[in-house]
């Protein structure tokens, strides 16, 4: 469509799909997108066999807003996610500060997705996220993430509580974009476990520069393949570490790394 997509809910939303299941589902194409779930709100989803999604936004030229003051938590045997923000051609900006959990039984579990493929993902928690692989019925998935931007630009500003648990890989929050990524980690704690790799903090930038600020506490623990609290990463731009927080990394089979940074 030409114009707007706008959603605000403050009651109960379930959905309980077999193939896909979706709390809220909003799109435009010209215009622009915003989802509001208000301080009492409930979304909720199921799916059997496919993907859900407590929130999908979608607009193909404008932007996406959503905003959770609520409770948002769903179980898809693919990918679940919380929150899921996606613009083709605009930006993405997605404000937490209520409570995502999410479980997949056998792909990737994300709380919060911001994707703005030619723009800037932005997304600022102040709540509780919690994504795990751990899934019904003896079902594991695969990967996980608290908090994952990815776009031309993505910013990410945490205060909240982030737990991730993966199974290959589990990451708290991953930031990674073209022209330039910056995670602020001010309160709250990041907590990941996986059976393979886990990251506390993940900010990439082939292009552009990385900036880290952490003031919180990160603990990562990785099995076998290797834990890192902060990897900060640039092939061509500037790479930026400030920390002031307790990272605590550790793994068994594996390297443990508490801040790595690489810059051009």
């Amino acid at each position: 469509g030409f114009g707007d997509a706008t959603v605000e809910n403050s009651g109960s939303v379930y959905a309980n799909g077999g193939k896909y299941a979706v709390g809220v589902y909003a799109t435009a194409g010209t215009g622009d997108v915003s989802v509001t779930n208000a301080d009492g709100g409930e979304l909720g989803f199921y799916s059997y066999s496919g993907r859900g999604w407590g929130v999908f936004g979608y607009a193909t030229l404008g932007d996406v807003n959503v905003v959770n003051d609520g409770a948002i938590s769903g179980y898809a045997y693919g990918q679940s996610a919380g929150i899921f923000g996606l613009a083709g051609q605009g930006d993405v900006n997605v404000t937490n500060t209520g409570s995502i959990e999410v479980i997949t039984g056998g792909n990737a579990a994300v709380g919060v997705f911001a994707r703005a493929d030619y723009g800037t993902a932005s997304v600022d928690n102040s709540g509780d996220i919690y994504a795990s692989v751990d899934g019904i019925n003896g079902f594991v998935g695969d990967v996980a993430y608290g908090i994952l931007a990815r776009g031309e630009y993505a910013d990410v500003s945490n205060s909240g509580n982030i737990e991730v648990h993966g199974l290959y890989y589990g990451t708290g929050i991953a930031a990674s974009s073209y022209y330039g990524s910056t995670v602020t980690n001010t309160g709250g704690s990041i907590y990941v476990y996986a059976l393979g790799g886990a990251t506390g903090i993940d900010a990439q930038s082939p292009f552009g520069d990385v900036t880290v600020v952490n003031a919180s506490d990160i603990t990562a623990v990785g099995l076998y393949y290797g834990a890192i609290g902060i990897n900060a990463n640039s092939v061509y731009g500037d790479t930026h570490v400030a920390n002031s927080g307790d990272i605590y990394a550790a793994s068994i089979y594996g390297a443990a790394t508490g801040v790595y940074a690489l810059g051009e």
